[in-house]
């Protein structure tokens, strides 16, 4: 099988690099093993917004929002499923320059005064992947094996088993099954906690943040999180963790909640959060496109479209 690009991994970085190159016309073969195997962006909130930390406006971030929600969007309509849509973010917490909402939430929480509101977006991170596979299973672009780097050969073009590509680029996030060409480029791998929720009656249409965030998902199941730590030796579930965020939500919510999952997953970060797009030095053959951050799922469609113009 000749091809022009392998992509090990259809993670988010993965598909949307993916997705470029096809429209490119660039014959493209992914190599992932889902079901087999979950990622960190599968349980991810799925929140973009502009703001930082500081919850103001960067033109920087503002760009970028953008060219994520027209991309999306573009492939919403390639796709013929709904995946992104605008939320507004309620923030119980004080926010200067920010609006309070007039949305009543009275009979929901505890606090007497209205939150602020900020605009965001949701992708439904599950529904993107899924109906994003069935597309590339549809154009016969997508192996459902596991890599195995002992199968690779590198020279100026790659072959892999039965396929010989001009790039093999590492999509795959923590994984990194590039490691053993690109172990320059250094990670710093942090888990996280997350709690699923059963939560009836509170609006679906809004977002809610007070130290920790809520965010819904399907049904009555909201998504409660997270945590970050840097200790990975030990990946069970944080137990104090989980008593503390029970105690916040005892405190902020006025209706019932069942946990009904402890979920903890693993982030592939990078030193100063920066994004590892690039080919190797000596083997041009040989591509990463990972690392993207807490961050990644509104900076991806710009640098997959970089890349793209790239290779």
């Amino acid at each position: 099988m000749e091809i022009d690009v392998l992509i090990v991994g259809q993670g988010v970085c993965g598909t949307l690099l993916a997705e470029c190159l096809l429209s490119k016309g660039r014959e493209v073969m992914i190599l992932d093993d889902r079901p087999h195997h979950t990622s960190a962006t599968s349980f991810a909130g799925g929140i973009l917004h502009a703001y930082g930390k500081d919850f103001k406006l960067y033109d920087s971030r503002k760009q970028l929002l953008q060219i994520a929600i027209n991309k999306y969007r573009h492939l919403e309509k390639k796709l013929q499923t709904a995946f992104i849509s605008e939320k507004k973010l309620l923030l119980f917490h004080d926010v200067n320059g920010h609006a309070r909402s007039c949305v009543n939430v009275s009979n929901y929480f505890q606090f007497k005064e209205q939150p602020f509101e900020l605009t965001a977006y949701q992708l439904n991170v599950e529904e993107f992947l899924k109906s994003s596979r069935n597309f590339f299973l549809a154009q016969n672009c997508l192996l459902e094996k596991t890599f195995d780097a002992d199968l690779l050969d590198v020279g100026e073009t790659i072959s892999y088993g039965n396929i010989h590509a001009r790039k093999i680029i590492f999509c795959d996030g923590v994984s990194n099954s590039g490691k053993r060409w690109f172990g320059d480029l250094k990670f710093i791998p942090n888990r996280g906690d997350i709690l699923l929720l059963d939560i009836e009656e509170l609006p679906e249409a809004y977002l809610y943040d007070r130290r920790i965030r809520l965010i819904h998902k399907s049904g009555n199941t909201w998504w409660c999180g997270s945590n970050q730590l840097w200790d990975l030796k030990n990946m069970e579930p944080d137990e104090s963790w989980r008593k503390e965020v029970e105690e916040i939500l005892n405190s902020w919510l006025k209706l019932p909640f069942i946990i009904k999952e402890h979920v903890v997953v693993q982030r592939p970060t990078t030193p100063g959060q920066t994004p590892y797009v690039t080919l190797h030095q000596q083997h041009k053959s040989l591509g990463i496109f990972n690392g993207m951050g807490s961050r990644g799922l509104m900076y991806a469609p710009f640098h997959a479209n970089a890349f793209t113009q790239q290779l």
